[in-house]
């Protein structure tokens, strides 16, 4: 048997319904059901309009996102460590290179590291200039999802009383 769902329609104006959040009156076609948890009826000032979703969807949606965010910036900084140690050990052997190469055994100057330390002391440069923008970006990506966020309990909370 299946169950009834309430009906929203006011009693006094059949074509008019009542939206889940604020429920306020809506005419006519001007409200949405949320195409993600298919609630309905929603009046279009509760539409996000980037997402095209309800309330409650485009946050978890937004909050999902920041911790993508985050997980991607952690990788970054794992590479961004990475390629600080490659330009301390190339620092150290040109250190090595430059003041000891008389003494230095054989076997460390016949290294591809050794003959090509500017090219990988450069490359290391270049690696941790790269994650130092990139983890800015990703800063402010996370900051600009978590204002939306914020902005969205801000209105829930202002909708509530």
């Amino acid at each position: 048997m299946m169950e009834e769902k309430p009906d929203l329609r006011s009693s006094r104006e059949p074509d008019k319904v009542r939206c889940v959040l604020c429920e306020e009156h809506v005419e006519g076609r001007k409200f949405f059901t949320c195409r993600r948890c298919k609630k309905s009826p929603f009046c279009l000032n509760h539409l996000d309009q980037e997402l095209k979703l309800c309330p409650g969807c485009a946050t978890e949606q937004r909050i999902r996102r920041v911790r993508d965010l985050t997980r991607q910036e952690k990788s970054i900084r794992a590479f961004l460590m990475l390629s600080q140690f490659i330009f301390m050990v190339s620092a150290i052997f040109l250190v090595l290179k430059r003041f000891f190469d008389d003494q230095l055994p054989e076997i460390l100057k016949m290294n591809i590291f050794y003959k090509y330390l500017f090219v990988w002391g450069g490359a290391s440069i270049g690696g941790a200039i790269f994650c130092y923008v990139m983890l800015s970006m990703q800063k402010q990506k996370v900051r600009d999802v978590e204002d939306k966020i914020q902005d969205h309990r801000v209105y829930s909370r202002y909708m509530r009383r």
